[in-house]
Order: C-alpha cells, then structure tokens, then sequence
C-alpha cells in the first residue's frame, strides 16, 4: 500500500522520510526505495514496551527500562536473548562496551525512549519539539515554552537536573518517579562495566534475578511468596495514579496558556510579543506589555494570572487590561501588581 493512503488513513498530515529509507507514520516505520513513498514495506511497529519487527515473519523486542525511561536492554522473545545494551552518561549519551556484543545499531530509541539520530555525525536525539544534544546537555534550539520559566536557561535539559527529571517533548520537564518506586516498577539496576564481559554479563543476570525477587524479599523473611504478587500490585498502581497525575498537570499548563493569550488577544497584545517586564508571586505570572494606542502614542497593559482571587474562589483565570496611573507612573496593589482599568478582559481556564 502507498504511503499517501496509509498516512490518509490513520490521520497524520504528512510522510516523514530520512535520507536511509526509513518513513515514518507515528510509531510505524516503513523501508522505502531509495526515498520513494509509492515502493514500501512495513518494518516496525513499536508501543510503549518495545516493538515487532517483519511482520511476515514476526520478532518481538521488548525493552528494560531505568527510572527515567532509558531503554538499557532490548530482548528478543523469540530467542529469549538480550540482543542490544546500552549504558549512558549521565545526560543521556549512549556508548557500548562492545559493539560487536551490544549491537548498538539495533534500534536507536534509547535515552528517555527518544530516537538517538547518529546520522553524519548528528548525535542528537529527537524529543518532538527540540532536538537535544547530548555530549553537552543542552538543547539546539530555544524552549518555545522559555516565557513560562524565565529563571531557567531556554537550552538547558530539566532545568540541568538530568538525574531526577524527564522532559518528553522538549517543552516541558516532569519529575522523574522517585528511585523507591522505581525499584518497585521494574527500574532495572544498573551494572558499571568490567573489563571482563563475560563476568560482567552474569552480574547483570544475578541483579536481574535478585531485583525481580521483589524489594520486599529483602525485608520480610520469607518475603519471596508474596514479592512477585505485590510488585505486580504496587507498579499496576503507581502507574495509573502517575499517569493521571501528569495528565492533569498537563492539561492545567496547556488551558492556562490558552487562557493568557486569548485574554491578550482580547485586549489586542501580540502574543508573540515580548514583556517589557515580568514578575511572579504566590497567585501566579503577571506580564507588563507597552502596546500601541489609536492615534499614536503608546500605553502600558498588564497581563496577570489570578489563581488565588477571594471574589472567584476555586475559578483560576487570566486577566489583562489598561493599568492605572498616576502622574505618569503606575498604580501598584498591595501584592506589587498594577493596577488594573474596571474595563479590563478576563477568560478563566
């Protein structure tokens, strides 16, 4: 089947094709002649938990992760083997003790899960809205989102704590589960290299084996019976309350957004703009702008988010407008905000 039908069916607005052949239809890979979309074959499907390759003749991957979501270990069910090893730096760059033993080139989604593009030296990975740079822990590209965390350098990764934070497309950085829950969600153990692989590689088995025992086992006698049971219980849990958790937490960031810049649309604030100043208190961001009044001339309008407001309790909102003065200078409240014209605009999120 063409791409151009297949990409028509499950929805995506365009072909994504690199210069080896590879297409790519969300997380379905194709191999295409020499970059031609019309000569296909389906290659990968990948999920959360690893991928199957050549569908006529099924292999099924399935990835080990650590507490950030690096892929460590791919394994091969069909031959019940470990067929690719990654370590890594601390910022993600991947190395291999033997490539001849750790099949780096695999498959390239390692640190985080993201694709690791090794292509022509590139070497960065692909988190959806950036690329990012491992062998400095830095970004390419400036955080679209930088406006909202203006403490923090636009190219920094996490805020420069690698170790504890996950940034998933580049926009915004979580806080990584903690270790504790880690261990009880699988976060495989990490085992430094020797200079003797085959030493190396039972020491890996034997953490592996020990950690699938089940933290419990190393607390409770006996505990052995019923660790397997309760870490099933335990991961099953904390993913669930994780996962709703960030959801909300995203959706909150994503309609406090929307709501700010359709307030400034509102008062006609170019949301490209840049404040003249900003500040930050206990209720929210507040965002100065110098715009310019009909006639010519030019006026000072606040943007200001209110999540702690006695008059609309439980009702978060964005307002924006003129702000008072006095002889020139602006009126501040109590809070260190201007103040705002009775005229003002308001959306709530």
């Amino acid at each position: 089947m063409q791409l151009v039908a297949l990409h028509r069916l499950f929805g995506y607005s365009q072909i994504s094709t690199d210069q080896t052949g590879t297409a790519y239809i969300g997380n379905i890979e194709y191999n295409t002649l020499n970059g031609n979309n019309s000569l296909t074959t389906l290659s990968r499907i990948y999920n959360d938990e690893g991928y199957v390759e050549n569908p006529a003749n099924p292999q099924y991957y399935y990835f080990r992760h650590d507490h950030l979501g690096d892929n460590r270990e791919v394994w091969c069910a069909n031959t019940n083997t470990v067929a690719q090893r990654t370590q890594y730096y601390p910022s993600g760059l991947p190395w291999a003790y033997d490539r001849n033993l750790d099949h780096p080139d695999l498959q390239h989604r390692k640190y985080n899960g993201k694709e690791f593009v090794e292509m022509h030296g590139y070497d960065t990975y692909d988190i959806v809205w950036r690329q990012y740079y491992p062998a400095i822990a830095r970004f390419q590209t400036p955080d679209p989102e930088i406006e909202d965390a203006y403490s923090e350098s636009p190219y920094s990764m996490c805020d420069n704590n690698i170790v504890n934070r996950i940034d998933p497309n580049g926009r915004f950085w979580w806080l990584a589960i903690p270790i504790v829950v880690g261990l009880l969600m699988e976060a495989e153990p990490v085992n430094a290299p020797t200079l003797d692989y085959k030493s190396n590689n039972v020491a890996m088995k034997q953490a592996w084996s020990e950690h699938n025992m089940g933290v419990i086992s190393n607390f409770i006698p006996g505990g052995e019976e019923v660790a397997v049971s309760t870490r099933v219980a335990v991961k099953t849990f904390i993913k669930q309350e994780v996962k709703q958790e960030v959801k909300q937490e995203v959706k909150l960031e994503i309609t406090s957004r929307e709501a700010r810049r359709e307030v400034m649309r509102k008062e006609k604030i170019p949301t490209s703009q840049q404040p003249k100043s900003q500040s930050k208190n206990s209720s929210g961001r507040e965002y100065t702008y110098e715009t310019q009044k009909k006639g010519g001339g030019t006026q000072i309008k606040s943007v200001q988010q209110q999540t702690k407001d006695r008059s609309h309790k439980d009702q978060p909102h964005w307002e924006a407008g003129k702000v008072k003065t006095d002889n020139g200078k602006a009126r501040m409240t109590v809070y260190g905000r201007p103040k705002l014209e009775n005229n003002k605009s308001k959306v709530n999120y």
